[in-house]
């Protein structure tokens, strides 16, 4: 991997951290949150797309339209997901098993439709990822409850959906030569039009929560598309099998996030997971 595309996902790690963190926060929003947040983000990254526009107008045909379709409707479901699962449990369960479902099924969706060639240190690193971020949110049975899977089990969907859209991305990105800005940004408006009808359906309500969760949904709102626009710039310069796993670094910080914001604590199967993260992390990154 080069130095260029290591430091677009460390930096994207970052700032992925931060927003969930931010999400998690103001969780009792639902979709109505997920809708303001998506309109602060569409302000934020419209006007740089139609700047671009005249540059990107020619490769905007009927296969680059069916992958932001096909984006946008993935994560529908997996901002649904999402906050169902931090409704439902800890910020220490769902991110880490959410972001731990993915790396693996990432990286063998690449070699099986994008054709990707995995070396085993490719492998070894996926693999260690995924060990490390589901010891950051092991529980001893003695200590599991119904919230507990609840939001285990909100989190594996949120993971196969982050699979989902990476390789979908991946393959506008690597395969089609989409633009990152205006790819993410159409995707982004497809999905506020998604989620409209039932953001909409109680506009009291949703003027309560601009007023009282305006900083998260602006925190949010504009962390996450630049979050996710260096994942999608960093697939310019190095393959799906290597950004995908890299990423989930973000659980490094993470979980260093929910401890000074979230007043979790830090177990020592939550030390031992971030070691696994960071052996995972060098093997894919060399």
């Amino acid at each position: 991997m080069s130095p260029t595309a290591l430091a677009l996902v460390i930096c994207g790690a970052l700032l992925h951290a931060y927003w969930n963190v931010q999400a998690k926060k103001a969780s009792s929003g639902g979709i109505p949150f997920i809708w303001l947040f998506g309109l602060v983000s569409v302000a934020l990254l419209g006007p740089v797309a139609i700047w671009r526009l005249d540059a990107t107008w020619a490769s905007i045909d009927g296969p680059f339209l069916v992958a932001v379709a096909a984006s946008a409707i993935i994560h529908v479901g997996y901002s649904y997901a999402l906050q169902r699962g931090y409704r439902s449990g800890d910020f220490s369960v769902v991110y880490p098993v959410a972001r731990g479902v993915a790396p693996l099924l990432t990286v063998a969706g690449a070699a099986l439709f994008l054709s990707e060639r995995s070396g085993i240190a490719v492998w070894l690193g996926a693999g260690a990822i995924a060990t490390g971020i589901m010891m950051l949110g092991w529980r001893p049975r003695s200590r599991a409850s119904a919230s507990l899977r609840g939001g285990i089990g909100w989190a594996a969907l949120t993971g196969a959906t982050i699979s989902a859209y990476t390789l979908v991305d991946g393959w506008a990105i690597s395969k089609l030569h989409a633009d990152p800005i205006t790819y993410y940004t159409l995707g982004l408006a497809m999905r506020s039009v998604l989620f409209a009808p039932w953001a909409l359906r109680d506009i009291p309500a949703l003027r309560s929560l601009a007023r009282t969760s305006m900083p998260a949904i602006a925190a949010v709102g504009i962390c996450a598309p630049l979050a996710y626009l260096l994942i999608l710039v960093a697939l310019q310069h190095a393959p799906v099998s290597q950004v995908a796993p890299l990423r989930e670094i973000s659980m490094l910080f993470g979980v260093f996030a929910g401890g000074a914001h979230l007043g979790e604590r830090t177990s020592g199967a939550k030390i031992a997971g971030v070691v696994a993260l960071g052996v995972g992390a060098l093997l894919v990154a060399l």
